[in-house]
């Protein structure tokens, strides 16, 4: 071998050689960069379900509070409260009724639809 190649043939060697360690070092990477994004992940879902478990919470004592507000409420007095939201808050009021007669259609309808699936006795 001449010197020339020698010196082509070592160039290739370590060319070779930086490519294998350049891509150790990538995929190094990507799998640190995958088990942290799993821990994120893994934490983001806990922290979720924390999250979601403490508005359940939320949700039910507002239920009860509210519940129990009505129990010691007079109709008389929760007609004249309505009637009193209604006239400092129009839009939110007409925006609740709408909503509140979708949601009361809808479930008559797929009370409707149940009834109608049954089978019926002859």
């Amino acid at each position: 071998m001449t010197k020339h190649d020698q010196t082509a043939s070592d160039m290739i060697k370590s060319g070779k050689a930086t490519a294998e360690e350049i891509a150790a070092q990538g995929k190094d990477a990507v799998d640190t960069a995958t088990k942290k994004a799993k821990e994120m992940a893994e934490a983001g879902a806990t922290e979720a379900q924390d999250h979601v478990e403490q508005a359940r919470a939320v949700l039910a004592q507002n239920v009860e509070q509210a519940t129990a507000a009505l129990r010691d409420t007079s109709f008389s007095d929760i007609a004249a409260r309505t009637k009193t939201f209604a006239k400092d808050h129009p839009a939110l009021f007409v925006t609740g009724v709408a909503l509140a007669g979708y949601a009361l259609t809808r479930v008559l309808r797929s009370e409707g639809k149940t009834d109608d699936a049954a089978p019926k006795d002859a």
